[in-house]
C-alpha cells in the first residue's frame, strides 16, 4: 500500500519532470524562432543582393531577371530575311545585374528551341544569334526567355519571358 508521503514524493517528481519538459519545449521553440529569423535575414540579403566593391547605394542592383530589365524594354518584334540563320538582336545582361543569364528564343506554339546563349555575365552582351534552323516566310510568336543564375552559374534563380513577333520576309 502506498502512503500519503509516497504519493506526495511521486507528485513532486512528476511536477519536476513536467517542468523540465516545458523548459525543453520553450528552449526548442526559441531555437526554431531564432533559426527562422536567421534564414529570413539570409533570404532578404540574397534577394536584394550585396553591394559589390565600387557599387554605390543608388546603383540599385537588378537581383533577378525581370520584365524591368532593359532587354525587355526595347524588343517588340524582329524581322529577318527568309533563308537566314543569323540575325542581329541586342541581348545584354545589364552591368548592374547581380546574376548571370542565359537567353533563349522558343517558338511559342510548338516549344521548339530556336536559340540558347552561353552563360552571359553582368555587362555581357550578344549582338547577333544563329538560329537552330531556317524558318519559312511568315509571322511567328516567339518567347524570349531570360534565365537568371547565381554568379557562380550553378543554380537557376528564375526565368522571365516575353512574347515577341518574329517576322520572316
Amino acid at each position: 500500500m502506498i502512503d500519503s508521503k509516497e504519493i506526495a514524493i511521486r507528485a513532486l517528481r512528476l511536477a519536476e519532470l513536467k517542468s523540465a519538459q516545458r523548459k525543453r519545449r520553450r528552449r526548442k521553440a526559441n531555437l526554431i524562432i531564432a533559426a527562422s529569423g536567421i534564414v529570413a535575414t539570409a533570404a532578404i540579403v540574397a534577394i536584394l543582393g550585396v553591394l559589390q566593391p565600387g557599387m554605390k547605394i543608388e546603383d540599385e542592383p537588378i537581383p533577378l531577371a525581370s520584365p524591368e530589365m532593359p532587354i525587355f524594354q526595347g524588343i517588340e518584334s524582329i524581322t529577318i530575311p527568309a533563308g537566314a540563320l543569323e540575325m542581329k538582336i541586342p541581348l545584354e545582361n545589364p552591368e548592374n545585374s547581380s546574376c548571370n543569364v542565359i537567353f533563349e528564343l522558343i517558338l511559342a506554339d510548338t516549344g521548339e528551341v530556336l536559340y540558347i546563349s552561353e552563360l552571359t555575365p553582368p555587362g555581357g552582351e550578344i549582338g547577333s544569334i544563329i538560329l537552330t534552323r531556317f524558318l519559312e516566310k511568315g509571322e511567328y510568336e516567339v518567347l524570349l526567355n531570360i534565365r537568371a543564375y547565381e554568379p557562380n552559374g550553378s543554380n537557376e534563380l528564375n526565368v522571365t519571358s516575353k512574347i515577341i513577333n518574329l517576322n520572316v520576309d
